[in-house]
């Protein structure tokens, strides 16, 4: 399954992500990419929205390549510390509240891109 994290701050770039197990997403509190990976930001023709995702895995998600203009490319290094908005507020919302288990702690890394 393919899931899309929209990138904090931006009003229409995503990072795709995929998943073997999208019942952990409620969970989620981090992205990881593979540092010497190429990846690619490109602009979707249909839907205006940018995408990030490996530049080999372009053709499983576009047929034709009219349907989309690559914008930039650059190894995963590069996106490692970019934040993401979560898919589920949960986490924040009880951190926010003070309602975490003094166990739990969101760390400086939560909601971000990682190595």
């Amino acid at each position: 399954m393919t899931v899309k994290f929209k990138i904090k701050g931006s009003a229409n770039k995503y990072v795709l992500a995929w998943t073997t197990t999208p019942w952990t997403l409620p969970a989620n509190l981090g992205l990881a990419v593979g540092s010497d990976i190429v990846y690619v930001e490109l602009s979707d023709k249909a839907s205006s929205e940018t995408y990030i995702l490996a530049k080999d895995r372009i053709a499983s998600y576009y047929k034709n390549p009219e349907d989309y203009t690559i914008v930039r490319e650059y190894p995963g290094s590069c996106l490692v510390g970019m934040e993401y908005e979560p898919m589920f507020d949960d986490f924040v919302t009880l951190a926010e509240a003070g309602s975490l288990s003094k166990d739990i702690e969101l760390g400086k890394n939560a909601y971000h891109i990682v190595p």
